[in-house]
């Protein structure tokens, strides 16, 4: 898989750095709080690889239906590959421009993450059909990366960007040095 390119295998490499996991563990320990339905249908946003998103949900949350989307067919197809079904999970891989929210709006989820806002245009544009939907964001404020198009400075900037209308959680936290790690979730 990753033979034919040593820039992957350090990008999937850093998908389990101290900081991913981390901030993965923040947003599930506030998920597995929130009133979800018994097997509630979650949309991850620009999943990466959910090295350690997929397994912390499946893990926390006691079934469900999990549809893993990231515009690189690369790491779509090596999440297919490392996250499988089970008695009580259900998985669907795509490969979406996130920036486009039509998909995302049209089709029902009960929780739609995206742990990755920085690298995408603000979220307000994301409404889902489900008026209960939950919507779980995180950004950082981290300038210096070329992917990231989208930083945050504050949490309220988070939620704005976001176009929240009911905060069920709203913080930070730092992760090294001036980084820091925000995160938004309500509803719209």
């Amino acid at each position: 898989m990753f033979a034919d390119s040593p820039q992957r295998l350090g990008d999937f490499a850093n998908s389990f750095s101290a900081t991913q996991h981390t901030s993965k563990q923040w947003l599930v320990n506030k998920v597995k709080q929130l009133p979800l339905p018994k097997n509630p249908q979650i949309l991850i946003m620009g999943g990466w690889y959910g090295s350690y998103l997929v397994p912390m949900l499946m893990r926390h949350l006691s079934s469900g239906k999990i549809t893993f989307n990231d515009q690189d067919p690369f790491c779509v197809s090596t999440a297919k590959a490392l996250h499988q079904e089970t008695e009580n999970w259900v998985f669907e891989f795509n490969t979406h421009d996130m920036n486009i929210h039509q998909w995302v709006n049209n089709n029902p989820f009960d929780l739609i993450i995206n742990t990755s806002c920085e690298h995408m245009n603000p979220m307000r544009g994301v409404k889902n059909v489900n008026p209960r939907c939950v919507y779980a964001f995180q950004s950082s404020n981290t300038p210096n990366d070329p992917g990231h198009i989208n930083i945050c400075n504050t949490s309220i900037e988070l939620r704005e960007q976001s176009g929240l209308t009911e905060a069920l959680f709203q913080g930070s936290i730092s992760l090294h040095g001036d980084k820091k790690r925000f995160m938004v979730i309500g509803r719209k």
